[in-house]
This record gives C-alpha cells, structure tokens and sequence, in this order.
C-alpha cells in the first residue's frame, strides 16, 4: 500500500478502508454489523504500523455518513492525541536532516529494489495473460538492476538506510512526495487537526448509495459485434461502422473482500479482429480474419510492449454498456481449451469505461492509426 499525499485519502489502506466500509452500509448491512465485520476482517492489522491510518479512516468514514460510533471515536482520538500517526512523518525528517538522501543515488537503488519486490509479487500473483505482462515487466527491472550489481560502476555507491529508519515501510513513499519532509509534516499535523475537529462535531445522517457493480452479458468465447456511435473529430468518419471483437475471457471477484457472498462484480477482457465495415460480419468470414493490437510502444523499463487485449471495467458505467449497440456473432463452449495462438504471447492493458476511456473511441483510434501507418509506409517504399 502507497502514500501519495498527506491527506488522509491520499494513503491507500486509508482509502481502502474506507471502501469497504462503504461497501457494507451500500449493500444494506446494518450499521453495528458493519462496523464489527471492518473489525473483523482488519483485525490481524491492529498492532501493525498500519493501525493509526485504520482508526482515522474509519471514524472519518463513520462521520462523513452519519454512523460514527463512540468506540471508533475515541481510538481515533487516541491516535491523534498520542501523535502515532506523526512517526512516519517524523521520520522522513530525520532522514533529511541526517543525510541528503533522496537526492544522493543510493535513493534511486533502494527505490529501484521497491519496484523490483513490488513486480516479483505481481508475477506470483497473477495469472493467465496478466502473468505473461508482469512477467516482462519484471524481466526488464531485472536488467536494469544488473547496472548495480557488485561489478557494476555503481556498487560503491549503494549505501544503508540509517538504521533507525530501515524498517519504516512509509519512508519511500513520503520521500517521494513533493516538498520538504518538514513541511510535508506540518501538512499532516494540519490533516490531523481537520479529522478531528470534524468527528467532534455534530454528524448528519446521510444515505450511502449502493456500490456499482457490472454483470458481463458476454461469456469467454463470444464473437460481439459492436456498432461505434458518438465518435468526433478524426473519428467522425467511423460513425456508424461495425467492427468485431474475441472475448478472451470474463472475471468474477467479489465486490466486497469482507463478505464476498453479498455480490459479483466481473471484468471482460476482448481482441479485437482486424474488421471494420458498414455490415455485421459473419462468423464465417471473421475465420478469414487477422486480430489488431490494441496498442504497441516501446520504453525502457517494459521494453517492446504490445498490447492485443483489453480489460473493460465498467465501474459506474453500467449505463455506458447500456447505451451500446452490439450482437453476439457466435459462441465457443470450449474457448478456454481452444484460445488462439496469437493471444498466448503479449499483454492486456485496463480501460475503465466511463471515466474519460469510450469503448468506440478507443477501437476507432486503433484503425485511425493503423492506417497512418500504413500510408506511412507505402509513401516510405515509394520513395524507396
């Protein structure tokens, strides 16, 4: 879990927390429950460096809606009041003042091992296409890690973490944040002094809407054919065409980690043929059919990258899939065991529908640039 800020939001577990207690009430789970389960399930993280931030996100989360118990109240009082959430803060100040460590190039080892721990659990984690993206991003911080060898021209240079901060797990992400780590502390106390003012003060009830969730009308192995509508700008001329996506697979995960049973969510993941015309196509003549990439580029830390899938997530946008004009072409029962070769190698980036990523616009952008590229070429092999 990262800290991005010094606001209370800005802390990750902070706003997962808050989440999932969201999450609950949304899904019409009474109050007192809800709190217990948060408690429950967050249990073995009390009397972890994570304990301050759990307090506070919860009281403010309880406050902001009207629920905040006296128990939750007072830990978090306690915790501001004692000045726990302030080490961490702390810290990044000695670390500056005892050395001019976030400038110095030992800094960018220590930060380039996070990256690589981070990755290395990434690739346990994962599965499927998403394993074969981790696992290239983790070959590529592997060769970069190699420059810092023991060989290399910069081992002299890595150095140790003070070792009265070496085992803060914050202190990365706090050195990262803009501005000094002593006016980044005077942000935090400022925070601290806001959340408490407020869960002192008179709360007001207020409903919590029930958390967005998305059903796939699709199964692994259908052929959709999908209509793009709305498009502007260079995009205009689509307006109107059918083109035609694989796919590749659906995923379900519950929509609360706390009570999992209570509802499911799923993602989509698509390919997209290399098809786009004023009719539907048969599934006869997709046989005949190349797939697109969805994006290609290359950097230096993921190297040549080659996107030919994307995952849709349709977090508050259901009505985005609603407004979609699309037919299933053909289904494959069997899809998981018959998986085309050309998805085997490669990877899959996320769209989440809605905020700002259109579904139409994004595979009009794929045929828009594919034939630049290729009245690119053909003007390069004429002149040739």
């Amino acid at each position: 879990m990262s800290i991005f800020g010094t606001k209370l939001y800005s802390d990750e577990f902070a706003s997962l927390v808050k989440e999932e207690y969201r999450k609950l009430i949304g899904l019409g789970i009474d109050d007192f429950k809800a709190e217990s389960l948060v408690l429950d399930y967050y249990h073995e993280l009390l009397g972890t460096e994570y304990e301050s931030v759990f307090w506070l996100s919860l009281a403010y989360s309880q406050w902001y809606i009207g629920r905040l118990s006296d128990n939750i109240k007072l830990k978090a009082l306690e915790v501001i009041d004692s000045g726990r959430d302030l080490v961490k803060w702390e810290n990044a100040v000695k670390h500056e003042e005892l050395k001019k460590y976030s400038g110095s190039q030992s800094y960018k080892i220590n930060l380039l091992n996070d990256i690589l721990r981070k990755s290395q659990n990434q690739v346990l984690e994962s599965e499927g296409l998403e394993k074969t993206d981790f696992e290239t991003q983790l070959k590529n911080i592997e060769k970069i890690m190699e420059l810092f060898s023991e060989n290399s021209p910069f081992s002299e240079e890595i150095e140790k973490k003070p070792a009265e901060l070496a085992d803060d797990p914050f202190l990365n992400d706090i050195l990262l944040i803009n501005g000094s780590s002593k006016k980044k502390l005077e942000l935090r106390k400022n925070e601290l002094r806001f959340i408490r003012e407020c869960i002192c003060s008179p709360q007001i009830f207020r409903k919590v809407a029930k958390p967005y969730f998305t059903i796939s009308p699709w199964n692994g192995g259908d052929i959709i054919a999908f209509r793009l509508k709305e498009l502007n700008n260079e995009f205009t001329m689509l307006n109107q065409k059918w083109v035609a996506f694989l796919v590749l697979s659906v995923t379900s995960k519950p929509v609360s980690r706390i009570l999992p049973e209570l509802a499911i969510e799923q993602d989509i993941s698509i390919g997209l043929y290399n098809y786009i015309d004023d009719e539907i196509p048969s599934s006869t003549k997709l046989n005949y059919s190349d797939y697109i990439p969805f994006s290609e580029y290359s950097d230096i830390v993921f190297g040549h990258r080659i996107h030919k899938g994307i995952w849709l997530s349709f977090y508050s946008a259901k009505r985005e899939l609603s407004k979609w004009e699309w037919k299933v072409i053909s289904s494959n029962p069997n899809f998981s065991l018959e998986i085309p070769e050309y998805f085997k190698t490669g990877n899959v980036k996320s769209m989440i529908v809605g905020f700002g990523s259109n579904l139409a616009n994004t595979v009009a952008r794929v045929f828009i640039d594919r034939t630049k590229r290729d009245e690119k070429e053909k003007s390069i092999n004429m002149v040739s």
